[in-house]
Formats: structure tokens, sequence, C-alpha cells
């Protein structure tokens, strides 16, 4: 197989770094990383629109980038929001 490539038929690509946060590698040290349409939304009445959208107008991604997966895409938002359920969480106290 050439240098990156492994397996019976040499398809299987083989990454130097590991490919975190459930990141796929698809090419001799390249990661395909998770993302997915941001949910954050305007609060209108039946969903409303994406908070940041591309200029077509569909939801912005968020996920992981970076060579091997481990940077968060992140996004603003008009207020904070926790991403654990705090009453959960309280209630055991």
């Amino acid at each position: 197989c050439e240098k990156g490539w492994r397996g019976d038929d040499c398809s299987i690509p083989e990454c130097a770094q590991n490919c975190n946060n459930f990141g796929k590698c698809v090419a001799p040290d390249t990661c395909q990383c998770r993302q997915w349409p941001n949910e954050w939304t305007d609060g209108r009445v039946e969903g409303g629109f994406p908070l940041f959208r591309k200029p077509n107008g569909d939801p912005q991604m968020t996920g992981w980038t970076g060579y091997d997966c481990a940077t968060p895409i992140c996004t603003q938002a008009e207020r904070f929001r926790l991403n654990v359920d705090t009453n959960a969480y309280s209630a055991k106290r």
C-alpha cells in the first residue's frame, strides 16, 4: 500500500492523529468532523427561524472542526444557556 493507506485492498486510510468527538479518518491524515445545523431559533411561533443563518437562510453548522476534530464550532446567542439540566442537579441537593 502507498503511505497513509492500509488493508487488503489498500482502501483504509490511516490518520496519525486521533479523530476526536466521533470524527472519522477519511483520507491519509484527514479527519471528517461531526457537524450538524445549530438549533438556536428566534422564538417565533411554530419554531421560528435560525438565529445564525447562511445567506440562503439555512442554519449555520455547529459541531467540531480542526485537523483532529477537537475544536468546537461556537455560535453566539442573545443570552447564555447551559447545556445541562440545572433542575435535575438542584433536586439532588
